[in-house]
């Protein structure tokens, strides 16, 4: 299977780690493996390719974001990086190089737990993707969408992305864009290609969600009046579940020394193959006074379901900050 990666220089053992957990539980006997960087020096690729060396199914190819600059699309950066809007451009990049025909882009925070065989059922369309299970509908209802994909695991069949006029349709959407962005990628993606996107079971794209919140929780949160995913989709699909996503969470990481991101124990045990020495990395005071009691850390998710919509955009506004916050 072709597996495609996005990363800066400071996601190296993250991107490993995910990696590390694919390699062991996807049941693939071959993996192909593009990496799209930004800010290396050569002795973060010789890291990579040292641990890829442990591994003989495994064949790695490197692109750097600097030789294939995608400034001129005018998309917004996340956190400062155009890193995370690679994977809409590198695709056909890597098809006119490779000649291949499907593609994984996998995000670096996350784990993949089961076989990744049956993803081969998803070939017949342009992209596949899961849905956005934590977004509420008036969000991407703002974006003029009936459905929002996210783009944290997309399986594209290159041979049909390669007809899209991918660049003009960017580039249209953002001369003439009337949306207010918040998820650059993932925004545009959802807007210029709704008609090319086929759902895929939410097993490939779990977040934390269903893992953080007990049954009388996770049905008050996932309540398919606010959210396009329901209780029962979620709690079926979790049995199934294939890929974790670490994902929402106000951005607290499972590589984070935190109490409340349900991933984190079973993260750190994969990233002990990786980086022994690795640290887990502090969080802002704002987010260890947010996250000083567990229960109460979920209540506010929860609430932030039902609250109107005016208000609901004012705490996106101040969770985006929270995100980005260190």
């Amino acid at each position: 299977m072709n597996i495609l990666y996005t990363i800066n220089q400071k996601y190296i053992d993250i991107m490993l780690t995910s990696l590390y957990s694919l390699i062991k539980n996807s049941k693939l006997d071959k993996i192909k493996l593009y990496i799209v960087t930004l800010d290396f020096a050569k002795e973060d690729y010789d890291k990579i390719k040292r641990f890829i060396d442990n591994f003989s199914n495994v064949e790695i190819y490197t692109y750097s974001l600097e030789d294939n600059p995608i400034d001129k699309y005018n998309i917004p950066s996340w956190r400062g990086s155009q890193i995370a809007n690679a994977r809409l451009f590198y695709p056909r990049i890597i098809k006119e190089e490779h000649n291949i025909d499907n593609l994984l882009y996998i995000d670096s925070d996350t784990l993949v737990i089961n076989s990744l065989k049956e993803l081969n059922e998803y070939n017949d369309y342009t992209i596949n993707a899961c849905k956005e299970g934590m977004s509420l509908k008036s969000y991407y209802h703002s974006l003029d969408l009936n459905k929002y994909y996210n783009t944290g695991v997309l399986y594209f069949n290159l041979n049909k992305w390669l007809d899209l006029d991918l660049e003009d349709r960017i580039k249209y959407l953002f001369k003439n864009n009337k949306y207010n962005i918040t998820f650059p990628d993932q925004d545009t993606l959802n807007i210029v290609l709704k008609d090319e996107i086929k759902t895929m079971p939410q097993r490939y794209n779990m977040s934390v969600y269903p893992y953080l919140f007990n049954e009388k929780e996770m049905k008050l949160f996932y309540n398919d009046k606010y959210r396009q995913s329901g209780y029962n989709e979620m709690l079926k699909e979790k049995e199934k579940a294939t890929i974790l996503h670490s994902l929402g969470l106000f951005n607290i990481k499972p590589w984070t020394n935190n109490k409340v991101n349900p991933f984190t124990k079973e993260f750190m045990d994969y990233m002990e193959k990786v980086n022994p020495n690795f640290q887990l990395e502090e969080l802002s005071i704002l987010k260890k006074i947010l996250t000083i009691s567990p229960e109460l850390f979920k209540m506010i998710i929860i609430v932030r379901t039902y609250l109107p919509e005016k208000l609901e955009e004012k705490n996106r506004n101040l969770s985006m900050k929270l995100q980005k916050a260190r």
